[in-house]
């Protein structure tokens, strides 16, 4: 299964008996501040849950290279992220045949 925002909006509306309009705006809003801060370089971090933060990484390129060929050796970003504490725990408690192949 796969959350997607408009499944994000209504099961909170939902839950917090919001209407979806209001829960959307707050979604929005979450989503601009997170990518605002990850922008600047700034690590999203929450509790038990999870750490986000972007890292710029040496990137040669790939591919094979001929004799003599001169690499281009860049930045790339990626995207990393690690479980909190307590998410660690129920993947750990749950295990890998929990997920789908």
């Amino acid at each position: 299964m796969t959350l997607t925002r408009k499944s994000i909006v209504r099961t909170i509306g939902q839950r917090t008996r919001l209407p979806n309009p209001q829960v959307e705006l707050m979604l929005e809003a979450l989503i601009d501040l997170w990518m605002e801060a990850l922008g600047q370089g700034e690590r999203i971090e929450i509790e038990d849950f999870l750490i986000l933060e972007a890292v710029w990484i040496r990137h040669s390129g790939g591919g094979r290279l001929q004799q003599g060929q001169v690499v281009k050796a860049g930045y790339k970003v990626v995207l990393r992220t690690r479980p909190g504490k307590k998410l660690y725990q129920l993947l750990r408690q749950k295990g890998p045949s929990h997920f789908k192949d």
